[in-house]
């Protein structure tokens, strides 16, 4: 996982919303921001990671 990656939140009260990373993992959490989602930190194991393609 790195900064402005975009994944899914897999739990909670958000599930199945897209969130960017604006942190890099520390403790097993990061944190997460995104269109009607409070930014907060987010345990690992919640988020599904989207392709976002090769990097060039």
């Amino acid at each position: 996982m790195e900064i402005g990656d975009v994944a899914i939140k897999t739990k909670g009260r958000e599930a199945g919303r897209r969130v960017t990373i604006k942190s890099n993992p520390k403790n097993g959490k990061v944190l997460v921001e995104g269109k009607n989602v409070k930014a907060k930190e987010c345990n690992i194991l919640h988020l599904f990671l989207v392709d976002k393609g090769k990097k060039k």
